[in-house]
């Protein structure tokens, strides 16, 4: 009410935190980015960290850790006083495997695992918090293209992961959305 900016305010006995891997440059994404961070670039008026920040919240989970490294002074500014931020001075050598490495002290019971460039559906959170032990989001539409993270499934469960997979094994991609029980 009266078009004043949405405040969102962490809960610290929530179920779920949330590990937001936001340390890369996100190279792929130049021509949209202007070199800013990638979990900065705008997506609606606001940066892509401002809406996943926000589900997170809307859906109870956090409190968020926020693994930075690429120009880490202005995603910390974005995020403000919503994260716990963890530093990836490695960022240049290492991969999301790692960023989240550097987060496990900061975790707490179960966890959700997001990839900053993420633009996703309430709804899709929602069915991940609901699943049993640990769940992986996955588009069954998607899967052949080259940079793909591909997932093999075998009677419901994650067989293997991987962008070398063949496309015909693939029963799609992961959208980079995951929840680990504790």
């Amino acid at each position: 009410a009266g078009g004043g900016r949405i405040s969102v305010h962490w809960v610290l006995d929530m179920n779920h935190q949330v590990i937001i891997l936001a340390a890369g440059r996100g190279s792929r994404l130049d021509s949209i980015s202007d070199g800013r961070p990638k979990c900065l670039i705008e997506v609606g008026g606001r940066s892509l960290l401002e809406h996943q920040l926000e589900a997170f919240a809307d859906a109870g989970v956090g409190p968020a850790v926020l693994v930075i490294g690429y120009r880490a002074d202005e995603v910390r500014a974005a995020a403000g006083r919503r994260a716990i931020f963890v530093l990836n001075e490695r960022w240049e050598q290492t991969n999301s495997l790692y960023s989240y490495r550097l987060a496990r002290d900061a975790v707490r019971g179960p966890v959700i695992v997001a990839n900053c460039d993420l633009l996703f559906h309430p709804e899709i959170l929602d069915r991940l918090l609901e699943g049993a032990g640990s769940v992986l989001a996955y588009d069954s539409t998607s899967g052949d293209g080259r940079e793909h993270m591909k997932v093999v499934l075998a009677d419901g469960r994650v067989t293997a992961m991987a962008k070398d997979l063949p496309k015909e094994q693939a029963a799609g991609e992961n959208v980079g959305l995951l929840r680990f029980s504790a």
